[in-house]
């Protein structure tokens, strides 16, 4: 094997990812839509329509052109944002499935970038972050596995079990781009370097929750917090450079992290989002160990219709 192919093979092994690992974000993406619509749905008259704090002439006044691309800002009435909410709805739960995969990828996508161009002043890091991995969601084989649209039945795990590409790249790169920009941004500001922003942070009674509040007096852990997060941050490229175990254990530390958010401070979809966006990077022998204690079928029911050459409906 020449230099070039061994450096081509180095490259492709760490871009390349698991059929069963984007079968599995497959899933997780779609909970997470589901979970954003629901935490949403409360707030639709205020914030999605013309009686709210952002009138569709307020929205055209502040963000041009936002209300010439976004299906929600067609109308002002309460009655089209429930049924967009439900349309969106169903497109997250085909996307559950994998029922005509793709499609529901670009439905769910177009459907979110809609609902986020008509209020962006209720979005956050978290919100960005999902629209993009939907956005290279839709050009990956998520309905491969464990899917409706499912084309493997009594296919054994092999090396064509593994995609890589363009997609899986920009994929990957996402997750690790996020967690450098947010290292840079950090490396920049003493109060993380002294260890004290997470301190400060439960400090801000409007943003802690559940054990957020237990912890907040706990001043030499959550100053370890800090500074382990902004190591994680800062040895992020790691994320992708790694294989095998020590990828996984590297994953499930910034997973533990992310967890760790999501039980203590009030940050909307951003830890879910996150745990999300590091499904793909687990490693092959993994989902090994899933198939192998879970009754996890290859295959769903699948229902009629047509299937692109990928295995996935259009």
């Amino acid at each position: 094997m020449t230099e070039r192919a061994t450096v081509w093979a180095a490259i492709t092994r760490r871009l390349a990812i698991d059929r069963r690992a984007l079968a599995a974000f497959r899933v997780a993406l779609a909970l997470v839509v589901l979970a954003d619509l629901a935490r949403r749905l409360p707030d639709v008259r205020a914030f999605y329509t013309d009686a709210g704090v952002l009138p569709r002439s307020l929205l055209s006044t502040l963000y041009p052109g936002y209300g010439a691309v976004s299906l929600h800002a067609l109308s002002g009435g309460l009655v089209v944002q429930f049924a967009l909410f439900a349309l969106a709805a169903v497109a997250a739960l085909a996307l559950l499935v994998g029922y005509r995969t793709r499609l529901a990828t670009v439905v769910s996508l177009v459907l979110l970038v809609s609902l986020q161009l008509r209020n962006p002043l209720v979005l956050n890091s978290g919100d960005v972050l999902l629209r993009r991995l939907l956005f290279w969601s839709a050009f990956l084989p998520l309905g491969s596995r464990w899917a409706v649209d499912s084309a493997d039945l009594g296919e054994a795990p092999g090396p064509t079990d593994r995609v890589v590409g363009i997609a899986t790249a920009g994929l990957l790169a996402q997750v690790v781009v996020v967690y450098l920009t947010n290292a840079v941004v950090k490396l920049r500001a003493d109060v993380w370097l002294r260890g004290d922003a997470v301190r400060y942070a439960f400090q801000l009674d409007h943003f802690t929750v559940l054990l957020g509040d237990v912890i907040a007096g706990w001043t030499p852990a959550v100053q370890l917090a800090a500074w382990v997060w902004l190591a994680l941050l800062v040895g992020s490229p790691l994320l992708v450079v790694l294989t095998g175990r020590a990828r996984a254990t590297l994953v499930g530390a910034f997973a533990a992290i992310h967890a760790g958010m999501l039980v203590t401070m009030q940050l909307g979809v951003f830890p879910l989002v996150s745990l999300a966006g590091l499904v793909p990077l687990l490693p092959g022998w993994v989902w090994d160990r899933v198939e192998a204690r879970l009754p996890v079928p290859r295959q769903l029911p699948r229902l009629p219709g047509p299937r692109s050459p990928d295995g996935s409906r259009p």
